[in-house]
């Protein structure tokens, strides 16, 4: 079942169908699963975009991988004080794969079922705040400028 908000009444989101009407397609929905069958009902949000996927990996990930590799020539062992794992390699070349576990763990993202999710399961909101917060938590080792950082005051 989805319901679309078309507008906004005294502070309220006014639907395609009564607030009433929408109440009783989801208890009858409810009422119609069996023993053990789970429900999900979520907010559909808006996902996050090609130019966030591209500053993520194209941006951070690519600088990263250029300072571990190139720059420092340590590869992961530079990375390795943010991860808490010990089984990881020493004196291998940093993969985008291990930043992106690295990134997850310096600036981790739950869902509203406070399970993590990463950059697949993320809304455009989340994707922009997870490269905020990830690029803070790696300024100690480089600095990854935000390329656009007035994204959210334009209009859609």
């Amino acid at each position: 079942m989805i319901y679309k908000a078309i507008g906004e009444f005294d502070g309220q989101p006014t639907f395609e169908k009564t607030v009433d009407r929408i109440l009783i397609e989801v208890k009858e929905s409810l009422l119609s699963c069996k023993h053990g069958q789970a429900v999900e009902i979520k907010r559909k949000r808006k996902p996050k975009s090609q130019k966030q996927l591209g500053n993520t990996f194209g941006n951070m990930v690519a600088k990263i991988r250029h300072e571990a590799n190139e720059v420092r020539q340590d590869g992961v062992d530079g990375l390795l004080k943010y991860m808490a794992e010990i089984d990881i390699p020493k004196g291998v070349e940093a993969t985008d794969d291990f930043i992106m576990k690295v990134l997850y763990t310096v600036a981790p993202t739950y869902n509203g079922l406070g399970k993590e999710v990463t950059l697949s399961g993320m809304d455009t909101k989340q994707a922009a705040d997870f490269f905020k917060r990830a690029a803070l938590g790696m300024s100690g080792y480089v600095h990854i400028p935000d390329p656009d950082p007035e994204w959210d005051k334009k209009k859609q």
